[in-house]
């Protein structure tokens, strides 16, 4: 597809942007977080070299760097400064109310991935320089062979997969606001975790950080009296209850001190 868009008229590729590459882009972003895991392959060395090839569509090198940030989510989730998903305090003091909720969330993207080199910024390590190593060559080829067309269908299908454009970004939304008091997690059982390697099923997740995606039905399944919960079925529903609600904000996380 991104081959074909590159004679396309800008609201046709826009379009495909939206429609295909936007769940494309956001299940490849989700295939790194299983990577992260190393949960591809046997060995970490493989799940990071192959790492480096499923970011190439991505446009912007970015897998290496949320592997580092997302392990310390899982050890130390809930602590300011060290799990980066939790929003920060000028986030959560500047997008109050309907209208400030509903642009985070459409920029959500770029608070994602620029949250952690502003609130906890680590030094570029090997992999990470060997990721974009590897990105930029790629990016510069596209654009000269394909044009940027091409170009923007990749990284602006980056944006709106991860946008609210698409319903399945409400999932960061849904695996830690606290909707019902004192929940820290939630589980989606929806068949959108198809897509995304059954990220959705979060609570599960996070109790067996090591167990693969394709393998955390079974989780519930084998111990279903430990995930009677409050739980979704759809995460556009999600998206607009954090959006229209007048007692949700980004305030709304369960932190601690310490790990």
């Amino acid at each position: 597809m991104c081959i074909l868009v590159r004679n396309w008229s800008w609201p046709k590729v826009i379009l495909a942007t939206w429609l295909v590459s936007g769940t494309m882009e956001h299940s490849i972003v989700m295939g790194g977080h299983e990577l992260s895991h190393d949960m591809f392959f046997k060995t970490r060395f493989y799940n990071r070299l192959f790492s480096l090839f499923l970011n190439l569509p991505v446009g912007v090198a970015m897998m290496a760097t949320f592997r580092r940030y997302h392990l310390d989510h899982h050890s130390s989730q809930g602590v300011p400064n060290i799990d980066v998903d939790l929003p920060t305090r000028f986030e959560a003091n500047l997008f109050q109310h309907k209208l400030g909720k509903f642009v985070w969330a459409l920029f959500q993207p770029f608070f994602y991935g620029l949250r952690p080199l502003i609130v906890h910024p680590l030094p570029m390590n090997l992999y990470e320089f060997v990721n974009w190593l590897v990105q930029l060559p790629f990016d510069i080829l596209v654009v000269k062979y394909l044009g940027w067309k091409s170009f923007f269908y990749l990284i602006g299908g980056l944006f709106m997969g991860l946008s609210i454009f698409n319903p399945i970004s409400a999932h960061f939304i849904a695996e830690h606001y606290e909707f019902v008091y004192g929940q820290e997690t939630y589980s989606y059982y929806g068949p959108l975790n198809f897509i995304v390697y059954n990220v959705g099923l979060h609570n599960e997740h996070h109790d067996f950080p090591n167990v693969a995606g394709s393998n955390l039905w079974k989780v519930k399944e084998i111990a279903p009296e430990w995930y009677d919960m409050p739980s979704y079925t759809s995460w556009t529903k999600v998206l607009y209850q954090f959006i229209t609600g007048e007692n949700m904000n980004l305030y709304c996380r369960v932190m601690r001190e310490h790990a």
